[in-house]
């Protein structure tokens, strides 16, 4: 799994960068990526899904990353110029 967004509270970024990184918020280390729910579907259903999402629930939802071969890895990594998302 290769993510390459983080969805953040807002300004904990900032908050975690003034403390020298304390959180590890873009190692995805902390609490404060605000990553309640993951959901893995085909690529070609996320946009319908997202859309459905926002119309249901009222919430935003994002693509935040990948599946790639790893040839048996069941890792993931955050790629190092990961888009931050304040939510």
């Amino acid at each position: 799994l290769e993510l390459h967004t983080l969805p953040i509270i807002a300004m904990m970024d900032v908050i975690d960068t003034h403390l020298g990184g304390m959180f590890q918020l873009l190692q995805g280390r902390s609490a404060e990526t605000s990553g309640g729910l993951m959901v893995i579907l085909p690529a070609d259903s996320a946009e319908a899904f997202i859309k459905d999402f926002k119309e249901l629930d009222g919430h935003d939802a994002w693509v935040i990353g990948s599946v790639k071969d790893g040839e048996g890895s069941k890792s993931a990594r955050i790629v190092d110029d990961v888009k931050v998302v304040s939510v």
